[in-house]
């Protein structure tokens, strides 16, 4: 990555522009897409890319502004030009897959369908282009009795197509391509608006805010599909409302931070990982649905005339996060493991209105208990710290089988930390999840099954960290 800033003060305004030039390369990938310990369904890529070029530039009002006094402002453009995708993907099949028949419809050209005793592979092209275009503005007036009202909004429009969209197979005996299709992808453009309204009252220990905004989720293709062209997925709206306060007491000893918000979310866009896709990621739009919560935080020194170095950190999240709407559901039959949704050969697709948002658990909480203690003859400083976490469990899944579930779950870690400032010293022994509790760290929602990886079980540690 490269990049530059300039930051320019005139005498009305600040003058900020940003660019930057990135390149992602991954030189190799290798995905068993069956989850078991036959090789029957393997996607490779041996190159995948991101090409990204940035630009943005905005004028800031400072202390020299017209009524700085009353108004603080911001007002600027930004641009984006990207491009990402294999190079390309193969979905290679067993011979003790084929053996059965290919488990997607297409005819492969030359008779290699009839080749059972060796390996077979489709090969996937297709490169994701990206061009996009925003102007932004946002004021903020301070008006009389500590209130502060913001109005901002944000314009752009964004083009996205699919280049060099193909599908082609390997001779398994020279491994020649041969191609079966070229997909003809039309460009797509999106325009959109996002405003955004909030107001704050500050008083002596803190404040109290609401906010009203509206954003987006990128509308994107489809890159890799063996089977028909690149589909689109249409963008999400969403329009969040938030109630707040943030506040210290007793001397700045307790601080405290709460919440409560609501969030219509619509054409939610939501993803499987499709055999037919090559295990690669497709998105889709979903249903509609409704987030709805409130979260709570403090930072405390419980005692502090008897221990100055003893602290609380805690908070907690309450989610009541549903789909209100979702006809066309996209998953696997739990007793057969078959693809049902609207492109499924044989199954239709469910209905997931009332099911649980994906990753969104009911309850969420943590605290964390800190010791400081310093050191006679300034030989440095020791902290001893506890942590604990509480997950309630969600589901990696809109279809909420309990194969994609993640069961409630809680952490439990510790550490010992000293510091040494004049040699900028921290040496840190630490123990993670020392219940070995066992849980996931990511699934993949397959349409023909679940896919699960297990987070780390206990561990220890020592780290540290010289700052000089």
């Amino acid at each position: 990555m490269v990049s530059a800033r300039l930051n320019w003060s005139l005498p009305y305004f600040d003058f900020i522009a940003l660019a930057s030039d990135q390149e992602l390369i991954v030189p190799y990938g290798i995905g068993d897409l069956d989850y078991t310990s036959t090789p029957l369904f393997v996607a490779e890529v041996p190159r995948q890319f991101v090409e990204q070029k940035t630009f943005e530039a905005r004028i800031e009002s400072n202390e020299q502004s017209p009524w700085s006094d009353y108004l603080v402002w911001v007002a600027g453009m930004y641009y984006l030009e990207s491009a990402g995708g294999y190079d390309p993907l193969y979905l290679r099949f067993g011979s003790n897959a084929l053996e059965n028949g290919l488990p997607i419809p297409i005819e492969l050209p030359g008779g290699l369908g009839d080749l059972l005793d060796v390996d077979v592979a489709l090969a996937s092209n297709g490169v994701l282009e990206t061009e996009s275009l925003s102007g932004f503005a946002e004021g903020t007036a301070l008006l009389p009795y500590s209130f502060d009202f913001s109005l901002g909004v944000r314009y752009d429009t964004e083009t996205r197509n699919v280049a060099n969209s193909s599908l082609s197979a390997i001779n398994p005996l020279t491994g020649d391509a041969i191609s079966v299709i070229n997909f003809n992808v039309p460009e797509a453009t999106t325009e959109r608006v996002s405003p955004r309204a909030s107001l704050k009252w500050s008083f002596t220990q803190g404040q109290i805010y609401a906010s009203y905004s509206v954003g987006y989720l990128s509308p994107t293709y489809n890159t890799v599909n063996f089977l028909v062209a690149p589909s689109f997925v249409d963008q999400e709206e969403d329009t969040a409302y938030e109630l707040g306060f943030k506040g210290s007491w007793l001397d700045n000893t307790l601080s405290l931070e709460g919440a409560i918000f609501y969030t219509e979310r619509e054409n939610i866009i939501t993803a499987i990982t499709s055999l037919a896709s090559g295990g690669a990621v497709n998105f889709y739009n979903g249903g509609d649905g409704v987030i709805k919560g409130a979260e709570l935080s403090l930072q405390a020194q419980p005692m502090p005339n008897l221990n100055p170095g003893l602290a609380v950190i805690a908070g907690a999240t309450y989610l009541d996060a549903k789909y209100h709407n979702y006809p066309e559901g996209r998953g696997f039959d739990e007793g057969t493991g078959l693809p049902f949704g609207p492109d499924a050969v044989g199954l239709p697709a469910r209905d997931f209105s009332g099911n649980d948002i994906v990753n969104t658990p009911d309850w969420t909480a943590s605290a964390t208990t800190l010791q400081y203690l310093p050191l006679p003859n300034d030989w440095g400083n020791l902290e001893f710290a506890a942590d604990a976490y509480y997950n309630t469990g969600s589901y990696f899944s809109a279809q909420n089988t309990s194969l994609v579930e993640q069961p409630k779950y809680h952490l439990i870690g510790a550490r010992i930390g000293y510091f040494y400032e004049p040699y900028g010293l921290q040496i840190t022994l630490y123990g993670e999840n020392l219940t070995d509790e066992r849980y996931y760290s990511s699934a993949v929602n397959l349409d023909f099954g679940p896919g699960r990886t297990l987070a780390a079980p206990r561990k220890y540690g020592l780290r540290a960290k010289w700052t000089f």
